[in-house]
């Protein structure tokens, strides 16, 4: 059963030519395959960018292994930041067990690492 279903114009023969708003997608047709990559592509860039600064964020030592034409950074265990580990796994509790949403998480964590700051200096 498909919960959310695609609705492609290019397949029915009867909105070709015109939309419901009356504006021409015929001309629509041909660009799905491209913005299906184009939205992959921007989606394999954040995701990247995500795992990078969380390796960088949750180590203090990141070692990099060159492997089959590769670059992969490889986290130094021994250098994990505790209070940056529980900070993000009290995050991802308040999002996914108790469905907070992203400004009071955020917030929260603001706060959390300011008070570990100053209670630091």
């Amino acid at each position: 059963m498909d919960l959310f279903p695609r609705q492609n114009p290019c397949r029915d023969t009867e909105k070709r030519t015109a939309s419901d708003d009356g504006t021409d997608v015929a001309h629509l047709c041909g660009t799905a395959g491209a913005l299906t990559t184009i939205t992959a592509a921007v989606v394999g860039v954040v995701l990247n960018l995500a795992v990078w600064f969380a390796l960088h964020t949750l180590f203090a030592d990141v070692r990099e292994v060159r492997t089959a034409g590769m670059r992969i950074d490889v986290p130094v265990w021994s250098s994990v930041n505790v209070p940056a580990l529980l900070l993000t796994a009290a995050a991802l509790i308040a999002v996914f067990r108790f469905k907070a949403g992203p400004m009071p998480v955020i917030a929260g964590c603001a706060v959390a690492g300011m008070a570990y700051w100053l209670a630091l200096s």
